[in-house]
């Protein structure tokens, strides 16, 4: 049969009952276990026939479990003293039904709590909030991890909840409430305290009849800690004291719900922004890519035969490259194609071939391997800048300005540690590895 692991922590404190027992000398023998650990009813243990026990809990839940002290023998006298003045702050009640389930109350003091009618998202990154109690409904909003909302209405599986400008239904699994948020709260957000009493006393410990250190005043805002009960720990100009949770509200500045369209244009700026850095970085890069360019003036190469087609396409490659550019671009952009034929690194040894080599000048090829639909109108037309033509002959002339690199690439794109040797004019950097 299937246990839940408080049945196992309440079966070791039934233990732990009995050995008590066991060791003050009461005996089982021929007693009747509900009158053997009866106690008045000013506070000790009463085990009814129905097992039903209540559980004495520390103020920290990890801490240790103590059970309520119990009589020296059956019909024994209430306790007294310190005993007496002990108040739980949390009891569990734990029932054992006839089927073995264990149900389990959470009952006494728990203080109060600063999310008694509010949540937290608690998620990898955001919840979906929903106009309806139902996934398949508009999605008016969203929460992202560690948000907090208003609770308007509280159901078995959806929570409706109210957040920024948002209104509408979240899923409580991804919702912390209560307790779980007042132990979260503190690790994700700054707490701000509030006075709400006309004056609130603070006491030397957590009890009314101790002496009064100091005294607080409606709108103050003070450092709250650790909680006791019904009782704070505050920081005051006499040092640490306690105050009464009913004097006092705290609040945490976590952020709220979007709209969906407060969440597009958050994204929307967000992505503006890492454009602009992005930018911004490639404008840095080219500056310092400058600054390391090397300058290498005109030299001359041995003059370079070709036919009149030859001419002509070396021409159109040239405007399809840097058609934009100024005349010495594309003096460059025809000395690469140059020097790529007369290279041993590439088996293409004429500017056809060159120029129609896969993968080598973009869009010039399709997908298939044939001259592009763009490229054959720029050939059916013709170069519209007569630079285009002036910068083919001169570099079949022998006029070279890149030495003898072989690749180019938009200055926007060029990843300069890469190369061993490169310079740049205007928008292309020329290289080589």
């Amino acid at each position: 049969m299937r246990r839940n692991k408080k049945f196992y922590v309440y079966m070791m404190l039934f233990l732990v009952l009995i050995a008590q027992l066991a060791f003050s000398g009461k005996g089982f023998i021929g007693t009747d276990v509900a009158a053997s650990v009866r106690t008045s009813a000013s506070g000790a243990v009463d085990m009814q026939a129905d097992s039903t026990v209540d559980l004495y809990v520390s103020d920290d839940l990890s801490e240790d479990i103590q059970a309520l002290p119990l009589g020296a023998a059956a019909g024994a006298d209430a306790v007294t003293g310190e005993e007496a003045k002990i108040e739980p702050r949390i009891v569990y009640n734990s029932t054992l039904t006839a089927s073995g389930e264990i149900i389990d109350d959470l009952t006494g003091n728990t203080g109060k709590s600063d999310f008694e009618n509010k949540v937290i998202s608690y998620c990898e990154d955001r919840i979906n909030i929903y106009s309806e109690p139902d996934e398949t409904s508009d999605i008016v909003g969203c929460m992202y991890s560690r948000s907090q909302a208003d609770i308007i209405e509280k159901g078995e599986i959806w929570t409706k909840i109210s957040s920024g400008n948002v209104v509408g239904y979240a899923k409580n699994t991804y919702l912390l409430f209560g307790e779980e948020a007042d132990k979260v709260a503190p690790f994700i957000g700054d707490k701000t305290t509030v006075v709400e009493a006309e004056e609130l006393p603070v006491y030397a410990s957590a009890d009314s009849s101790s002496a009064v250190i100091a005294t607080f005043h409606a709108g103050e805002n003070i450092n709250a800690y650790e909680e006791i009960g019904n009782w704070v720990l505050v920081e005051c100009e006499s040092g640490y004291g306690y105050v009464e949770d009913t004097g006092i509200s705290s609040t945490y500045d976590l952020a709220t719900a979007w709209t969906v369209d407060e969440e597009n244009a958050y994204l929307a700026e967000q992505a503006r922004i890492e454009a602009e850095r992005r930018e911004a970085e490639r404008v840095a890069a080219a500056k310092a890519a400058m600054s390391q360019s090397t300058s290498i003036g005109r030299t001359t190469n041995a003059a370079m035969s070709a036919s009149d087609s030859e001419v002509y396409l070396l021409a159109c490659i040239i405007e399809w490259e840097a058609g934009w550019e100024p005349y010495e671009g594309k003096l460059a952009v025809a000395n690469v194609v140059l020097n790529r034929v007369r290279s041993s690194r590439f088996k293409q040894n004429t500017i056809t071939d060159v120029i129609y080599a896969p993968g080598q000048f973009t869009g010039v090829l399709d997908g298939n391997g044939n001259i592009s639909e763009r490229f054959s109108t720029l050939l059916a037309n013709g170069p519209s800048h007569q630079d285009s033509y002036t910068a083919a002959g001169e570099a079949l002339a022998g006029v070279n300005n890149i030495g003898d690199y072989l690749f180019f690439i938009s200055v926007k794109k060029a990843n300069y540690a890469r190369y061993s040797q490169y310079t740049v004019l205007n928008n292309h950097c020329f290289y080589v590895y």
